[in-house]
């Protein structure tokens, strides 16, 4: 479960889901459910909890390293140029 800035997310990074939000707060639509969790908020990230009962603080770069599906590539970002993140999140 995370802090997000809509109802849920479902982090993908096929089609519209892969998208890097331009600006920090940046809303696109319900569709883009993995830019839901991409925002500065609680000391310039969100709060994160997990399965196994543990709680964290995540900056929106370090989503990309996450495992939150067994089809999520965490190493997605790593293949991508040098300008996948906008400046916000560098």
């Amino acid at each position: 479960m995370g802090d997000s800035m809509w109802r849920g997310g479902g982090p993908d990074t096929t089609g519209n889901d892969g998208e890097r939000p331009p600006w920090n707060g940046n809303y696109s639509g319900d569709g883009y459910e993995f830019e839901h969790f991409m925002m500065h908020r609680h000391g310039n990230g969100i709060q994160l909890t997990f399965f196994d009962g543990s709680a964290r603080h995540a900056r929106p770069r370090a989503l990309w390293r996450l495992y939150w599906h067994n089809k999520f590539d965490v190493t997605y970002a790593d293949k991508q140029n040098a300008n996948f993140f906008p400046s916000w999140m560098r």
